[in-house]
């Protein structure tokens, strides 16, 4: 029982949702990890990995709204230029 060393499958199974496993997995695999130091360091490793992927990214909306609308300001300056550029060159033609 204590011998066979656990796969990652059941790592990420005892750190996402140890609730859903029986009472005997749960003991038998802690029991696992307290005695073989291979498993147990690949469990820390799984864990680490675990709440990394569930800690929240910053709040980066404000940032990428700031740069849309200077992206859009930019975009209506160009267009606004493009214009009397062609209004100029039309005024050139007919003058």
């Amino acid at each position: 029982m204590f011998l066979n060393c656990l796969e990652p499958e059941e790592f990420l199974e005892l750190v996402s949702i140890p609730e859903e496993l029986s009472f005997v997995s749960r003991i038998s695999m802690k029991s696992h990890l307290a005695f073989c130091g291979h498993c147990k360091s690949a469990f820390q490793g799984t864990q680490r990995t675990w709440a990394e992927f569930l800690k929240p990214e910053p709040d980066i909306t404000s940032s990428l709204l700031k740069v849309y609308s200077r992206l859009q300001s930019d975009e209506t300056l160009i267009l606004k230029g493009w214009k009397l550029d062609n209004q100029r060159r039309k005024k050139e033609l007919s003058g």
